[in-house]
């Protein structure tokens, strides 16, 4: 008997959902790990950005610093106090010393403007140029005044060769002034345009930084909570394991103990010696436990008994209750034991007050007679015994009925008695055969597994080694699947046609005969 599926999880099922959970906290750091490494870079970006316009405009006020002083020692070395100055000391007294002067002014305005010309810009080149050209004519002037003088030239007419035009030095040099002023207008608007740009991508990137930051320390928090439920989970998995362990050891020692309870094979042929019969099984667990047992029933009285139950469910609970039963069967020898409807009610009035609530066993016994050569059957909610007649080739579905045991301790039981007359073989089976879903979605009919008994107990007819219950297994498996979804047990019992020689009968079996007897 199968019972309804655990609502619990599987581990698989929790597995995956933590992997999943971790597949997410890993998703979201990674695009904070993202967004901040762009927003660090947007920030080093930016920072280069200021940088580069300090630098920038440090260099400038540098180079418009240097100009402008450039510009004015030109216009003072031009001007009063410098070369003009020179040359009218020189054309009113004729001193030497003024002259001296004046030619000293002429070079250092040479060098002034030779060393302004390498770092000149396009437009101020030409301006430049004009001011050397007239440098160079002062040169020339002052130098045929000089000759001039040695010669022994008037004052007088010395004097408008000292007064040269100086239009074209002097709007050179306002022009030179006015493009200063110029690129210093136009860098002002350069700076104030990359300020703004910075002011933008500051505007920008400042609240970006910060809910990037944000997003970091809750990422963080996330991961650490995170791990915190992790080490708590390793240690919840570290403890299941430990039960698990437990729990499997615990389950192996009752899976010995419940092998030790079945018959064993010196117990099986103790049980048949001298009667002639023949006995085979299989007891397949679709868990580590069964819930499925089989016995022999010791009447004392010269019958053999076979009982095989199906508890409700399989697996530990369903051991447990099959326990209690093998209790309750064991101590039959206490019963008055008429056949065996008699012997299934009064094991269903004990299990009824020993089975939880909800749990029954479904049951079928066959109970053989030598002295009477008569085979009696009874069942409780089980699937047909099957019965091959050898001498005519025939194979029998017995009905028995009857409610599941430890449901109604008033429950009452029919059973079934035939004479054995002929070679017989007596098949006993739990529902999973008949049940159980067969690999290609159909089920085995009562129809189906007579025919294997039938070719197996022909066979057996000529090989005695046939193991009848192992054949009928082995095709079973080969259409259910060795992943049975509930525990299955087959008996074969081969009873042969003649009658044994029994030994004389007891008071309560010569008893139980009359009453047999009795119409």
């Amino acid at each position: 008997m199968t019972h309804p599926a655990s609502p619990h999880p599987t581990p698989a099922v929790r597995t995956g959902s933590r992997r999943s959970r971790m597949a997410a906290a890993y998703a979201v750091t990674g695009v904070v790990t993202v967004v901040f490494l762009l927003a660090a870079i947007a920030g080093f970006y930016l920072q280069g950005l200021v940088r580069t316009s300090i630098g920038n405009w440090q260099d400038y006020q540098d180079h418009r610093q240097e100009q402008l002083g450039w510009l004015h020692d030109l216009r003072i070395e031009m001007g009063f106090g410098g070369l003009s100055s020179h040359l009218a000391v020189y054309a009113a007294t004729g001193d030497d010393t003024a002259r001296y002067r004046a030619d000293h002014s002429l070079r250092r305005l040479h060098n002034m403007v030779a060393t302004r010309v390498e770092t000149a810009t396009a437009e101020e080149r030409p301006l430049l140029q004009v001011i050397k050209d007239g440098l160079e004519r002062y040169q020339v002037l002052l130098a045929s005044v000089k000759t001039l003088q040695e010669a022994g030239a008037r004052r007088d007419d010395l004097m408008p060769l000292l007064n040269p035009d100086q239009t074209a030095m002097v709007n050179a040099l306002a022009r030179l002034e006015s493009l200063t002023a110029l690129n210093d207008s136009t860098h002002n608007d350069e700076v104030e345009s990359q300020f703004h740009l910075l002011g933008t991508l500051h505007t920008l990137i400042l609240p970006l930084v910060a809910l990037t930051l944000l997003a970091a320390i809750g990422v963080i928090l996330l991961i650490r909570r995170f791990e915190q439920e992790i080490r708590r989970r390793e240690q919840s998995d570290e403890q299941i394991d430990l039960f698990t362990a437990r729990l499997r050891q615990e389950i192996e020692m009752a899976r010995d103990v419940q092998t030790d309870l079945l018959p064993t094979a010196a117990q099986v042929n103790s049980l048949i010696s001298g009667s002639g019969l023949s006995l085979s099984y299989r007891l397949r667990p679709s868990t580590e436990l069964s819930g499925d047992f089989w016995m022999p029933v010791d009447l004392g009285d010269g019958r053999i008994g076979l009982l095989l139950a199906d508890m409700t469910g399989h697996g530990l609970v369903a051991a447990m209750n099959g326990l209690r039963m093998t209790d309750v069967v064991r101590r039959s020898d206490d019963y008055f034991v008429v056949n065996a409807s008699h012997l299934l009610a009064n094991v269903s009035t004990d299990l009824t007050g020993v089975l939880p609530e909800g749990h029954f066993a479904a049951a079928v016994l066959a109970l053989y007679d030598p002295a009477g050569h008569t085979l009696e059957l009874a069942g409780a909610a089980v699937p047909p015994p099957l019965l091959y007649r050898h001498g005519d080739d025939t194979v029998e579905t017995i009905a028995v009925r009857g409610l599941p045991l430890g449901i109604d301790e008033e429950a009452r039981y029919d059973s079934v008695r035939m004479d054995i007359t002929a070679d017989t073989t007596l098949l006993l089976y739990s529902d999973a055969l008949t049940e159980t879903p067969a690999q290609d979605g159909s089920v085995l009919t009562t129809g189906l597994i007579g025919s294997w008994l039938r070719d197996a107990a022909v066979r057996r007819s000529a090989d005695p080694a046939i193991d009848i219950a192992g054949e009928i297994f082995d095709q079973a498996l080969e259409m259910l699947g060795t992943d049975l979804p509930d525990d299955l047990t087959i008996i074969a019992l081969t009873i042969p046609g003649t009658r044994p020689e029994a030994p004389p009968m007891s008071g309560l079996s010569a008893f139980v005969a009359a009453l047999d007897r009795d119409p």
